[in-house]
């Protein structure tokens, strides 16, 4: 699925800009046009995809709740709270797709970061989404996915637990491996 349509991109940028790159021509596409242009359409495609993987390499959300969530944010009648939880969805597609249609044309990496900056940063967003740093607002709990400490073994001692300056506490689980001060 893809997170943004064509005429939602124009929501983020310049439609003249947007339609200058949808096209191989010294003509720009025309809006109308827009929904079934193949160049716009694969740009889309691609970021859809990368938010895809990304998220799901973070292991905290399927590619299920997201399609979900724009959905929800897209079907008539939507409430606000509806969309504006797909919002960084959208807005992470938008920018990546207009960063994807500003490589199409060959631009340095310095003069992409200056015609389309919120590339790098939707790039950046990802990194942090797959690193699990960044997280959506979904309706179940926010630590979702993040692994949790096992024990290896039953032996919960550690020698950390001796302070050289007072011993053992008495209590510690270390005290039976080293016995409390005084206890001699």
């Amino acid at each position: 699925m893809n997170y943004i349509t064509p005429s939602e991109l124009l929501n983020y940028y310049d439609s003249r800009r947007v339609l200058e790159l949808a096209s191989d021509t010294t003509s720009p596409a025309t809006v109308s046009g827009l929904a079934t242009n193949p160049i716009l359409l694969t740009a889309i495609r691609t970021a859809s995809s990368l938010i895809d993987s990304h998220v799901q390499t973070g292991r905290r959300y399927e590619r299920t709740q997201l399609e979900d969530i724009v959905t929800a944010a897209n079907a008539g009648g939507a409430s606000e709270a509806a969309k504006k939880r797909a919002e960084p969805i959208k807005s992470l597609c938008a920018h990546l797709t207009f960063g994807y249609l500003m490589t199409r044309r060959g631009y340095s990496a310095q003069k992409l970061q200056e015609l389309a900056p919120m590339y790098a940063d939707a790039l950046q967003s990802l990194n942090l989404l797959s690193s699990g740093q960044r997280i959506l607002d979904l309706d179940g709990p926010k630590n979702a996915g993040v692994p949790k400490r096992q024990p290896i073994g039953t032996n919960t001692a550690s020698l950390t637990l001796y302070n050289q300056m007072f011993g053992v506490f008495p209590g510690s689980p270390a005290s039976y491996i080293y016995p409390p001060f005084g206890a001699y």
